[in-house]
């Protein structure tokens, strides 16, 4: 029986969480043109979510508009 003081109750509770980490993270990786692979990292303990964020927040992003789509400027009046 699992109790709420074992170590392996909150192994598998990071597990779990991990798991709903990953596919988010890995979708935003692959927009961001990075492997989407690197979402592993939210496996490492402690610091794995923390890693993730910085490499998505220093990336260059691709650009946002589509190839040929030309962005409106906005009028300040």
């Amino acid at each position: 029986m699992i109790k709420i003081g074992d170590m392996s109750y909150a192994l598998s509770i990071q597990i779990v969480a991990a798991l709903v980490l990953v596919y988010p993270a890995w979708r935003t990786l692959r927009r961001a043109g990075l492997p989407g692979a690197l979402a592993i990292l939210v496996f490492v303990p402690w610091i794995g979510l923390a890693i993730v964020f910085a490499i998505i927040a220093f990336v260059g992003w691709p650009e946002l508009a589509h190839p040929g789509m030309e962005l409106k400027k906005r009028e300040h009046p």
